[in-house]
């Protein structure tokens, strides 16, 4: 599928002390409209390569300011010759070939679940509408029988109830050819859909009935997480699993039962569940509510707010969590929980995808132009490192989330804290205060957010039996937020009590996250029709478990 953004509708308005088109206006942390909706695209399955911005010709688009902003996107940019009007002619068409169209108009502020939920429509010919309470207050409206759209028309010829376009709407292929020909000459977006509506069944959605109703019979992949449980929702989430990864579940089934009456309301709340039979599986309560990694992707957090949260976050978390002690550390716990750890999961890998098995078996790895050994030989060397072993082997076990990433904490006003951790990873007999932490610097410091939602672009080529790899993230006004946040939040940590008192504590931290890294990878080859996901997560393990040995072990 791809995108269009018809970045040319709306007005101009001012901007500061600047006069702008209305897409360019800021949100929050410097992010505009526009910059918003490709954020939120990406996000959502479409790279730069599958978005086209519309932009305008005349007027405030030749300001030296506007068309440097156009030219820094990350996109494929078209040009109509007017404004508030949809020009066929001035599109590419072998850029969108046969592929179905999501169309947003560039003015608009669209809820990060629209995109997510509309993508997944079942029907291919959407338009998503509004109700509104005053004719006067759109000039074209929305005729409806049932679900289907039946015509567009001036306001002062149309019965209430009163619909208007929400300003997205999905398009099969077939209609979009259909549009592109009714629009050879600039004309009205809505007057264009109109003239090809007898030949084509729209239906109409209304806009909160694709956020809060039920889509593709209560199926979703936007609960995706990283291990072998599958998520779908209706009015609650249900995480199940049978083979691979039931015993795993099972802990965390436990592990919430278990958590303590006074820090239940933060934690998933279990509804019912299932730890007898093959088929294991819980229930939790669908929030409704967007997590840290959504906010940030569409704007409503900037760095320095991120910091503020993460920072009451963790302060609760030393506090509250971190503070229970469940005993003492059994021997050989690192070698166990990290570096075994990844050695046993590079030959699943292997298993799954013969393409990643050539990389893992590869003696070394060029990586964006530069040569990394690969994790195998690492880590079989630091499982001989006894002096390493003991210095990063934790005080004592103590209560921990164990996959504290920012997909799984969910803002929401209904507890004290602003927050609900949600995902826990069940450690029962207790766990490791950098192995959570090492969750969270793998949001931000090595990407996974990025990564875990595709925003890349990813290549590989052999030479000589070496493997060379490409790859960047697609997101880069956001990507530049995450930056923010990493050097921000460096000085931030220093400040918890456990941290200031451990010389070791980003040494402990960098581990984690590497080994997060190197042994993520199994549970996101089978998720894609491309392994490229897995392989991506794994050469960022390789770069970070390299620049790890580079910083602390010295050869």
């Amino acid at each position: 599928m791809k995108a269009l953004i018809l970045a040319n509708m709306g007005g101009v308005h001012y901007s500061g002390s600047d006069i702008v088109p209305s897409c360019f206006l800021k949100l929050y942390n410097d992010m505009t409209i526009l910059d918003r909706q490709i954020s939120l695209l990406n996000l959502n399955g479409f790279p730069g390569n599958n978005i086209c911005v519309v932009c305008g010709t005349e007027g405030i688009w030749t300001k030296k300011e506007v068309k440097d902003k156009i030219q820094s996107l990350d996109v494929k940019i078209a040009y109509s010759p007017a404004d508030n009007e949809f020009n066929g002619g001035a599109l590419d068409w072998a850029f969108f070939e046969d592929d179905d169209v999501l169309i947003i108009e560039g003015n608009h502020i669209i809820d990060i679940a629209i995109i997510s939920r509309l993508k997944r429509y079942h029907c291919r010919d959407v338009m998503v509408v509004d109700d509104v309470l005053d004719p006067d207050d759109a000039k074209q409206l929305i005729k409806i029988a049932g679900d289907d759209v039946v015509s567009i028309r001036n306001s002062d010829l149309i019965e209430f109830p009163w619909v208007t376009f929400a300003g997205i709407m999905k398009m099969s292929c077939e209609s979009f050819r259909d549009l592109i020909s009714a629009s050879t000459h600039s004309r009205p977006l809505l007057e264009a859909i109109n003239e090809i509506l007898p030949k084509r069944t729209f239906k109409a959605v209304k806009y909160d009935d694709l956020i809060y109703g039920r889509i593709n019979g209560g199926l979703s992949d936007e609960l995706t997480g990283g291990s072998y449980s599958k998520l779908n929702y209706r009015l609650v989430v249900k995480k199940q699993c049978d083979n691979e990864g039931r015993a795993k579940l099972v802990n965390e089934i436990k592990w919430l039962l278990s958590i303590p009456p006074e820090l239940k309301p933060y934690f998933s709340q279990i509804l019912e569940y299932d730890i007898d039979s093959p088929n294991a599986f819980y229930n939790v309560p669908y929030y409704g509510k967007r997590n840290l990694r959504e906010h940030i992707f569409d704007g409503h957090l900037d760095a320095d707010a991120a910091c503020r949260f993460l920072d009451g976050l963790l302060t609760w978390m030393f506090r509250n969590v971190y503070s229970r002690k469940i005993g003492d550390t059994p021997d050989g716990w690192v070698m166990e929980k990290h570096i075994n750890r990844v050695l046993g999961r590079l030959p699943e890998c292997e298993r799954k995808s013969p393409e990643f098995a050539r990389i893992i078996e590869a003696d070394r790895v060029i990586i964006n132009g530069k040569e990394y050994r690969n994790v195998r030989e690492l880590y079989t060397r630091l499982s001989k490192m006894d002096d390493f072993l003991e210095r990063v082997k934790p005080k004592a076990m103590v209560m921990i989330h164990g996959d504290l990433h920012f997909q799984n904490i969910i803002l929401t006003n209904e507890t004290d804290t602003g927050f609900i951790l949600v995902d826990p990873r069940g450690e029962s007999e207790g766990s490791d205060v950098y192995y959570d932490l090492g969750k969270v610097w793998h949001s931000f410091h090595a990407k996974y957010d990025f990564i875990h939602s595709d925003q890349f672009e990813y290549e590989m080529e052999w030479k000589d039996g070496v493997p060379h790899a490409k790859f960047r993230i697609t997101n880069t006004f956001v990507e530049k937020v995450y930056d923010d946040i990493y050097a921000k939040f460096q000085k931030i940590i220093v400040n918890y009590d456990y941290i200031r008192n451990d010389p070791d504590w980003e040494m402990k931290i960098l581990f984690a996250e590497a080994s997060h890294l190197c042994s993520v990878s199994v549970f996101h080859i089978d998720k894609t029709e491309k392994p490229d996901r897995a392989i991506v997560m794994y050469l960022i393990g390789v770069q970070l478990i390299n620049e790890f040995f580079d910083r602390y072990i010295k050869g």
